[in-house]
């Protein structure tokens, strides 16, 4: 119709009335075969699309450069931003920050290991700072000055690295690291302010062992670890000051589906004695027959 591009055709319920070749020239036998055609070009197309984003290609760039470098990448990302000073770090709803131009990246797999954005421009709201940024696969050093880092990786489905050596200041953790998918171990050792876990690692699937001895201020850790089916492993286990949002103490649901866990450790005796009545005898975190079984006969 580039001749007519304003002509309309109307077609009605009569199938002898929607005639392919009358409207378009086209027969129908010509137009199964282009379908074919174009479906085969498009197939090829995806597939050399994931060829390239399997590929990581080293930059170096300026801020106000990083979004027409994302924008044009056929390849995935190791980035080392020069000027960090001008990064801009805030909710990734908000436009204009690095959170928002990660969550449209296109598939684009970014690693953020090079750069340092502990002295980054950084928003009041600071969280959900990466929330469904599914394309970020590391990401370096973060301000110091963080308090709420509620959700910020969020649904990270790709995150395997972060360097959380600056979370020093952070109070509110909850459902920060959840769902991250691919997330198999990190430093928990800076954790020593945070007084709300809740959710803060449920649904890390991949996640094989933690250390805990930092979350002795948690007072809100409900589900801290629910669905984190592959966690074998809890050291130095210490929640004293936990209360959940039903009144009780200690945390409701907090160990829900950690269906591989086999172990969990203390700092001390006395610890490990106090533990016990919440963990095992009351079940309050929630853990399986066979786990509550298995830990009366070791603990025996």
């Amino acid at each position: 119709q580039n001749d007519s591009p304003k002509k309309t055709y109307k077609l009605t319920i009569e199938e002898s009335d929607r005639n392919v070749e009358g409207l378009t020239g086209i027969t129908k036998e010509q137009l199964i075969k282009y379908g074919k055609e174009y479906r085969a070009i498009i197939k090829k197309q995806e597939k050399e699309r994931k060829e390239n984003l399997a590929i990581f290609v080293y930059k170096e760039v300026l801020w106000k450069d990083f979004p027409d470098l994302l924008k044009n990448s056929k390849n995935s990302l190791i980035l080392k931003i020069l000027d960090p000073e001008n990064v801009v770090l805030g909710e990734n709803m908000t436009e204009g920050t690095l959170g928002y131009f990660i969550a449209h990246a296109n598939d684009v797999k970014l690693d953020f290991s090079p750069s340092d954005f502990s002295n980054s421009k950084l928003l009041d709201d600071t969280s959900s700072m990466f929330c469904n940024c599914s394309s970020l696969l590391k990401i370096c050093k973060l301000p110091a000055s963080i308090i709420n880092a509620y959700g910020m990786f969020s649904n990270c489905t790709s995150l395997v690295s972060i360097d959380t050596s600056n979370f020093t200041n952070v109070k509110n953790a909850a459902s920060m690291f959840n769902y991250c998918e691919s997330l198999v171990t990190i430093d928990t050792s800076v954790f020593t302010k945070v007084t709300n876990s809740s959710n803060m690692f449920s649904g890390c699937a991949s996640l094989i062992s933690i250390d805990t001895a930092a979350f002795a201020n948690v007072i809100e850790a409900d589900y801290m670890f629910s669905n984190c089916v592959s966690l074998t492993t809890i050291d130095n286990f210490t929640f004293k000051h936990v209360i959940n949002n039903m009144g009780s103490i200690f945390s409701h649901k907090m160990l829900t589906n950690c269906s591989s866990l086999k172990k969990i450790s203390f700092s001390s005796d006395t610890e490990y004695i106090e533990q016990y009545e919440r963990l095992i005898t009351n079940n309050e975190g929630r853990l399986s027959y066979k786990q509550i079984e298995n830990a009366e006969l070791y603990s025996n």
